[in-house]
């Protein structure tokens, strides 16, 4: 016996597979423990389920976004919310070097990333005020955007025209990819590279709010550290 089961949800936040007519489970006992904890891994956009997608994700695109050009100076991947797009920490060494490394970025085992942005190693990646503030600050887009049409996409992937239907054979979507550059100018053109420079308080190293806190405290991450310090 089959009956209509209410949508379930995805990882874009959507609700994109639908109802459908799934089986009647009838129990008739359940055995537990005094005290026992339900476990619920409810899917969605920034909820528990997504770190399943996202933490071996990060981890295999950093590996190989690492060993693109002979060792790129990779420092670490975020992927964002939706899980369509990566944003990578790096401090590029030559002109050209960032977009090979987003390149790689999106074209891993995962089909899910269509949108990489590549950031220098003075943006904290987990703040995505730092990560806006480096695409308006270092982004020339008739340069540092490159728009990859055509391509082979996530089939769950709701902005894109889809063929076929979930679940048959050949369902897939086919869509664009984005490359943004944020980073500065690389390590080969210093002088470039050093205009870039970002604005510190005078100190800003010396003063830590660790200081004025009780000593059984917790250790507070309250600022990126500078490159060099």
């Amino acid at each position: 016996m089959r009956l209509p089961e209410v949508p379930f949800s995805e990882f874009q936040d959507y609700y994109l597979t639908g109802s459908g007519m799934n089986p009647i489970v009838n129990i008739k006992a359940i055995t537990m423990r005094d005290d026992a904890i339900f476990k619920n891994v409810q899917n969605g956009t920034e909820v528990e389920g997504c770190v399943y997608h996202k933490v071996p994700m990060s981890a295999q695109i950093l590996r190989r976004a690492r060993n693109v050009g002979g060792s790129a100076d990779v420092r670490n991947v975020l992927v964002m919310p939706g899980i369509f797009g990566v944003v990578v920490q790096m401090k590029p060494r030559y002109y050209g070097e960032a977009k090979n490394v987003l390149m790689s970025v999106l074209s891993s085992e995962y089909q899910h990333p269509k949108i990489a942005i590549a950031v220098d190693v003075d943006v904290d990646i987990f703040n995505y005020a730092e990560v806006l503030w480096s695409i308006n600050t270092r982004v020339n887009p008739a340069e540092d955007i490159t728009i990859i049409s055509g391509s082979k996409i996530h089939a769950m992937d709701p902005s894109c025209p889809e063929f076929g239907h979930p679940g048959a054979p050949g369902w897939h979507r086919i869509g664009g990819k984005m490359i943004v550059d944020a980073t500065k100018p690389p390590e080969c053109d210093a002088k470039r590279r050093d205009e870039f420079e970002r604005l510190r308080p005078v100190g800003w190293e010396t003063v830590h709010l660790e200081d004025y806190l009780p000593a059984d405290a917790p250790p507070l991450r309250t600022k990126p550290k500078i490159p060099g310090s």
